[in-house]
């Protein structure tokens, strides 16, 4: 099991360090049997990669951790980049061609000094890894989100997504209701989130001024 340090979701490019992959973030279908990104090196040093596949999964607080995905595999998967060259990188899916729901992958890219020079390594300070997401959806998926609200000396704010498909929330308000039916528009700023599908997480936020016990929660401003 992997944690995930780095994640950038809402890019369709990357560049970072003198090196740009593309697409960032994906959808195919369960039939499609090939994926291609692009990998271009405009460093002045050749540079190896190394491309792994992962399941995407969360917590029950909604922090993503991976498992390695057997059914996705990258062609190579160890590329090395002179100066200035650009490199179609291919993934092929061997997973089930018909799905019921929506799953989730990494395809993670890890500069490597396997394969590079000493001398060529000499001016890295740091090796970066890139990391994208692909998700295989079938056809007509849609997410299904349910929120909840319990409030104590912290906002604990259930999300339940019963659909097929992620619903990645950005940008979004949070209205509350008491038992009175006192309604508060939360103040605090929220995460960004993505709710993948099947997926049931509690975030723990700050209080609202609303008093203790459960409360009923709207989302709002979806993006």
């Amino acid at each position: 099991m992997r944690r995930l340090s780095l994640v950038m979701l809402f890019l369709p490019v990357c560049a970072w360090a003198n090196f740009t992959i593309s697409p960032m973030n994906q959808t195919i279908s369960p039939k499609t049997k090939t994926i291609s990104y692009t990998l271009e090196n405009k460093a002045a040093s050749r540079t190896a990669f190394e491309i792994s596949t992962y399941h995407r999964l969360l917590d029950d607080e909604g922090r993503e951790f991976t498992e390695p995905a057997k059914e996705l595999r990258p062609f190579p998967a160890r590329v090395i980049l002179e100066p200035g060259q650009t490199k179609r990188i291919k993934l092929m899916y061997l997973g089930k061609r018909s799905l019921n729901s929506e799953v989730a992958y990494r395809v993670n890219f890890l500069q490597s000094d396997k394969d590079v020079d000493a001398s060529e390594l000499s001016g890295v300070k740091a090796k970066y890894q890139f990391v994208t997401a692909l998700y295989v959806s079938p056809e007509k998926a849609m997410p299904s989100l349910n929120v909840t609200a319990r409030q104590d000396e912290q906002l604990h704010l259930t999300l339940s997504n019963s659909g097929t498909k992620h619903k990645i929330l950005q940008n979004w308000g949070l209205s509350l209701t008491d038992s009175s039916g006192q309604q508060h528009q939360y103040s605090h700023r929220l995460p960004d989130v993505n709710v993948l599908a099947g997926s049931h997480f509690t975030l723990t936020l700050p209080a609202s001024s609303l008093d203790s016990g459960s409360l009923q929660a709207e989302l709002t401003q979806q993006q």
